[in-house]
């Protein structure tokens, strides 16, 4: 039994990989500690990442351009209403959490 408790695979276990344990973990292992990072989702990044602040801010910034691109007088609005959709507005979202976070 004592052995088992002596035994360890690392010095530091993070509990999520949000900005606080993206930043813990890479602190310890700035200091030489060992770390392991448990997280739920699929890939690191937390709700932050994945669920909240990134996804939110690409889908506003892709309202926007799409507002400035309706209000153009060189666009014709009825054509361009027709061809963008809420689900194609959220797409850019999906795709860069993708991109900055997923295993190329």
């Amino acid at each position: 039994m004592e052995a088992e408790l002596n035994s360890h695979c690392c010095d530091v276990v993070v509990i999520g990989t949000g900005p606080g344990g993206e930043g813990a973990a890479m602190q310890a292992a700035k200091l030489g500690r060992s770390v392991a990072a448990v997280e739920r989702l699929d890939s690191i990044g937390g709700n932050c990442t994945h669920l909240a602040t990134i996804p939110s801010k690409t889908l506003r910034f892709a309202v926007h351009q799409l507002t400035s691109l309706l209000k153009s007088r060189l666009a014709d609005p009825e054509a361009q209403s027709a061809a963008y959709s809420f689900p194609m507005l959220r797409n850019p979202a999906a795709g860069e959490c993708a991109r900055e976070f997923l295993p190329a």
